[in-house]
């Protein structure tokens, strides 16, 4: 349900008349398609989230924006704000409706890398705000969070199922585990070392998307046609950006290499400060980021699913999540 005070402070000031539903992901937020004089979406944040939080990826999308016409403008309420609260503390937002359609899962490598370039442009404008050199904020996390897994998958692969999953869910659930117990001692080992690898030396870093998979950036006729979703906005190396990009897709887990080398020109096109640096770096991060994410991922939902029992809106979607996962993962071995 939208808020009164969201109706009256939000969508009355535009002269929104039509407000619909729309699918929203797992992370708990809510989306609107809006329709009056333009055609808008309306969101309210996760649950949780800090009103500083959203206040800063305003800032810096908005920013943005004013260089890149593939992102989203957020729209003001009658108090000039972008961000307006209702009164249980829930944050609300107006953007504009991006057009076109996410790319298919069996993307050719030319689309892949048509999307490095549309990614690039968004890098581009958002290294005005500022860059430094650092060590890949991302390979650090990747890290940590391999350590937590190690102590936390012996109880979720040792756990049956909770009982409330659907039944399909379940048996999913089931032969991940299987992969995990198996495997995952062999190549948290090997992916800890792949990281550490590629971590130590600073890179050239500034406020990258960090979720932008392939349901995140849209094309039309052909062409990137917009960008949306920036909860995880945050300095980091624009190799975060572009390992997310080409792990959700089939072509890099048929063909690693040739994919990353397609992705690599894509978006060095349009962004040739990045690949300064050597290409055999590039593509040795850029592997190391996807192929460790994979089976973090998988373990992730695992543990989620079996030990915290955390609930989702569509159980489905969860199963084909881990499905494409143990696919994707048997390509690392």
């Amino acid at each position: 349900m939208i808020p009164e005070e969201i109706r009256s402070g939000l969508l009355q000031h535009h002269g929104l008349t039509q407000v619909h539903p729309l699918a929203a992901g797992m992370s708990g937020a809510e989306l609107y398609g809006c329709q009056g004089p333009r055609r808008l979406v309306l969101r309210r944040w996760p649950s949780g989230t800090k009103l500083d939080r959203v206040a800063l990826v305003h800032r810096v999308i908005s920013q943005a924006q004013k260089h890149c016409p593939l992102l989203p403008e957020y729209q003001r309420g009658r108090a000039g704000e972008t961000v307006v609260v209702d009164a249980r503390g829930g944050l609300w937002e107006l953007v504009d409706w991006m057009p076109g359609e996410p790319l298919s899962y069996a993307a050719t490598r030319n689309q892949v890398a048509a999307g490095a370039g549309a990614i690039a442009a968004v890098h581009r404008a958002l290294r005005i705000q500022g860059q430094s050199e650092q060590p890949v904020a991302a390979v650090r996390d990747r890290q940590v969070r391999i350590g937590a897994l190690d102590a936390a998958l012996p109880r979720a692969v040792a756990t049956d199922p909770p009982r409330q999953l659907p039944s399909e869910l379940a048996d999913t659930v089931v032969r991940a585990a299987a992969w995990l117990r198996t495997h995952w001692a062999m190549v948290s080992t090997s992916h800890s070392r792949r990281l550490e690898a590629v971590g130590r030396q600073p890179r050239l870093a500034h406020y990258v998307l960090r979720d932008v998979h392939r349901e995140h950036v849209l094309f039309r006729q052909g062409q990137p046609s917009g960008i949306i979703d920036f909860d995880a906005l945050r300095v980091d190396s624009p190799a975060t950006d572009l390992a997310r990009w080409t792990g959700s897709f089939a072509a890099y887990w048929q063909d690693p290499d040739g994919t990353i080398e397609a992705v690599v020109a894509g978006y060095g096109d349009q962004e040739p400060l990045f690949n300064r640096q050597p290409q055999a770096e590039l593509r040795t991060l850029l592997r190391a980021l996807i192929d460790s994410a994979g089976w973090i991922s998988l373990a992730n939902w695992v543990v989620w699913l079996v030990v915290e029992g955390r609930q989702f809106p569509d159980w489905g979607r969860v199963d084909e999540r881990l499905k494409r996962l143990l696919e994707q993962i048997r390509c690392t071995l």
